[in-house]
């Protein structure tokens, strides 16, 4: 009890009431945990010398988009020059990635080669 009586005199933040509920009077955003280098981007999270990455992306557009129409692995696989296990795991990793966020379906096609 006595430890208590301490902590509370010196005015420990972690035990004190007002920390707990008193909260902040400004919402924070991701802004104020950046550091200044980091908040400065081009907006092209795709380097130039990534060739291997770019090259999935368009396989991977190209392959969506004849799937979309219902065309089988191996015709696919065919009219794009592609190899059909390669085709296969394009649509296995599609399956649970949202179509709007093609680089992480890219590189969860890389990651599963």
């Amino acid at each position: 009890m006595s430890d208590f009586k301490k902590t509370e005199e010196t005015g420990d933040w972690e035990l004190s009431e007002d920390f707990y509920n008193g909260g902040t009077d400004r919402d924070l955003k991701l802004e104020d945990f950046l550091e200044e280098g980091e908040m400065e981007s081009d907006g092209d999270f795709l380097s130039d010398s990534d060739e291997r990455l770019q090259q999935t992306v368009r396989d991977l557009e190209a392959v969506l988009a004849l799937s979309a129409k219902s065309h089988p692995i191996s015709e696919i696989a065919a009219s794009l020059g592609l190899e059909p296990s390669y085709v296969e795991i394009i649509l296995q990793c599609s399956q649970g990635a949202r179509e709007d966020d093609i680089i992480a379906m890219a590189h969860l096609v890389l990651m599963s080669l």
